[in-house]
């Protein structure tokens, strides 16, 4: 089951991913460190993804209060 299952293939969280997916992430996060021991790490580009997403509705917020 997937997230994009439930939701509107105009939907800015949906835009957003196929944005992103077409980028090359990776070269970005080149210098995360291994991870050897403990919790499994996280996706790093899952991770950046909620980031900018967070990030762009925030703004869209913000300027449309204003």
């Amino acid at each position: 089951m997937f997230i994009s299952d439930f939701l509107d293939i105009n939907d800015p969280l949906l835009t957003f991913d196929k944005f992103m997916e077409g980028m090359n992430l990776n070269k970005y996060l080149k210098n995360v460190p291994k991870h050897y021991t403990g919790r499994i790490r996280y996706n790093s580009i899952d991770m950046l993804k909620t980031v900018l997403f967070r990030i762009y509705v925030r703004r869209i917020y913000i300027t449309s209060r204003t």
